[in-house]
Parts: structure tokens; C-alpha cells; sequence
């Protein structure tokens, strides 16, 4: 899946501000940053180091390793390019799940067009974290929670929640739609 990068939480498809992102994640060309000031896969703070010990990487990797057409993900973490540094800026990183939008420019995906966001919400809207580590229920990393599989497996399961809770809504939908068909 692709990984649109944005440089504050506020930023995203469906938060305050929402903007375009910043830029694609590639794992490739991102791997090889560093980090500052920040923390470390064993949540070290203050540490340092190549991108793949951030903390963040195994979400990053995760969300980008999740093979699903036409959906894309949305995360407040920056990486600037110009530097070639990653994540130690802003303190809340949150993700956001939606369809993967029609129109690129430049490589980069537009969200928003003319003021209106043109993706669909598929979840994370605010999940009431600062971080995803926070479904984890721990602040380090415990069982295997370091490796891009579990964030794959822990998103694509969100996303399974996501839809049975759609399907619950459209069944309600249609039934009260039935309720009409007198009308």
C-alpha cells in the first residue's frame, strides 16, 4: 500500500487542516536516513541512528507491506529529504486509512482538491493515540511487536473491523429504506 507522509497530524485527510502530503514513503531511499532526538525500535529516547531503528519504521514498513488495491495510508511523520532525516519533529503520529485517491501530481497523490477532501475514510479518523504504538497497550515493544508483519497483521485487522461495522450500517440503512418503500 502506498504511505503519504505529512508533517503534522492536523494535516491529514481527516483532521483540521487537511493538506496534500508531503511525499511517498519509500522504504528503499528512507532506509538509509537518520534520526535525531528521538525514539529508538527499543524506545530509547534521545537516542540516534539509522531510519530502520526508528521506532516508527516497523509501522511504516507494516502499513507500506499491506497489499491492498486502491487504499492508501496517511501518517504524521516527517522525513526531510534535504536533511535526510526522519521522524524527530513532531510528537503525535497518527495514521489514517482511506482510498487511494484518482489524480497525481508530480508522483505525489492529491487529497485535497479545491478545499474538499477527495478520499474516502476507511478508519483512524482520531484514534485517541499519539502514536500507534498505543495498541500495543505498552510503551516498548513486547512479542514480536517490532516486526513489519505484526503493524500488517494489526492494520489489516483494523481494516476488517472497519468493514463488518460498515456492512452493520449499510444493513440498517437498507432495511430502514424498506421501512419507505410505502411512501
Amino acid at each position: 500500500m502506498k504511505v503519504a507522509l505529512y508533517d503534522d497530524h492536523h494535516n491529514l485527510p481527516f483532521w483540521h487542516s487537511p493538506k496534500n502530503p508531503q511525499l511517498l514513503f519509500n522504504p528503499e531511499k528512507h532506509g538509509t536516513y537518520n534520526f535525531e532526538n528521538s525514539m529508538s525500535v527499543g524506545r530509547k529516547r534521545d537516542s540516534s541512528g539509522l531510519a530502520t531503528q526508528h521506532y516508527m519504521w516497523p509501522i511504516l514498513l507494516g502499513l507500506h507491506e499491506l497489499n491492498l488495491p486502491e487504499i492508501m495510508a496517511h501518517v504524521s511523520f516527517i522525513i526531510d529529504e534535504s536533511k535526510q532525516r526522519v521522524g524527530a519533529f513532531n510528537k503525535r503520529k497518527w495514521v489514517q486509512i482511506t482510498t487511494e485517491p484518482v489524480k497525481f501530481e508530480r508522483s505525489l497523490p492529491i487529497i485535497v482538491e479545491g478545499n474538499q477532501v477527495v478520499v474516502e475514510s476507511l478508519w483512524g479518523r482520531d484514534n485517541g493515540t499519539a502514536s500507534p504504538l498505543e495498541f500495543t497497550g505498552s510503551d516498548t515493544f513486547v512479542d514480536g511487536e517490532e516486526t513489519a508483519i505484526f503493524w500488517e497483521n494489526l492494520f489489516h485487522n483494523k481494516l476488517r473491523e472497519s468493514k463488518k461495522e460498515a456492512q452493520i450500517e449499510f444493513q440498517k440503512c437498507n432495511h430502514t429504506l424498506e421501512l419507505y418503500s410505502n411512501v
